[in-house]
């Protein structure tokens, strides 16, 4: 597994065999450098590259399968930066191989092509998203039907927006297809999905996990979640 600290500037790994055991293991590989200040999300491409969203610096940086076999003080191989990103956050992969990229500061999500992901550049995104139902996107994770889901922890924030196939290919100022709101202050930033479909959501500010079904999902409104992970063992969950 690997881990953005943004607080020490650092990406860690972790082995299996670590996984299992618990406690403070030391990471088996940690990647450090001037490139990483604010490391925000994480995702792997088809190829095994690392890509990280670097929140302040306003890039996008991938590290190649093999920087990642000993770490250390790395240089990128590949930095998207410029105007496309402010503050990014979350990154994901749709099936056709196009990068989305939350912009927390900027309030939008941008797409980036296969093409536009081979070397460094100052990308013009081939879709722009924005509106007022992502003031400041920070998570982002597709579901097995191309759906798009966003995660939005500010004013008015708590909630989680989709947006559909279809309406990605649009692009523009446009209005979720789907909308969960979170009652209280949970502070939804990472989510994912487990292999049943279920969206699990990390709730920062009352650090808590919640988990909603596909059906949960789809009707949007306050639905209960289906199961409340409290008492997390960490200090604001934010993946």
């Amino acid at each position: 597994i690997w881990v953005s600290n943004f607080l020490d500037a650092t990406v860690a790994a972790y082995s299996p065999a670590q996984l299992v055991g618990g406690g403070t293991p030391t990471p088996v590989v940690t990647l450090s450098g001037s490139a990483l200040n604010d490391a925000r999300g994480l995702v792997f491409d088809a190829n095994g590259n690392l890509w990280v969203a670097e929140r302040s610096l306003g890039t996008v940086i991938e590290y190649s399968a093999s920087q990642l076999v000993d770490g250390g003080n790395e240089t990128p191989n590949i930095t998207l930066s410029g105007t496309a990103f402010n503050g990014p956050a979350g990154l994901a992969f749709d099936d056709s191989g196009n990068l989305w990229v939350t912009n927390s500061w900027g309030g939008t999500v941008v797409e980036l092509t296969p093409d536009q992901l081979t070397a460094s550049s100052t990308p013009t995104p081939a879709v722009t998203i924005s509106n007022s139902a992502i003031l400041a996107p920070m998570g982002i994770a597709f579901d097995v039907n191309g759906v798009m889901w966003l995660t939005n922890p500010s004013v008015p924030g708590n909630t989680i927006v989709g947006y559909t196939a279809t309406l990605l290919n649009t692009g523009g100022d446009l209005a979720p297809a789907y909308t969960i709101t979170m009652s209280g202050l949970p502070g939804p930033f990472g989510l994912t999905f487990d292999n049943s479909g279920d969206m699990w959501v990390a709730n920062q500010l009352t650090n808590t996990l919640y988990e909603y079904t596909s059906s949960q999902t789809r009707a949007g409104g306050t639905p209960t979640p289906t199961v409340i992970i409290s008492g997390v063992d960490v200090n604001g969950p934010e993946a």
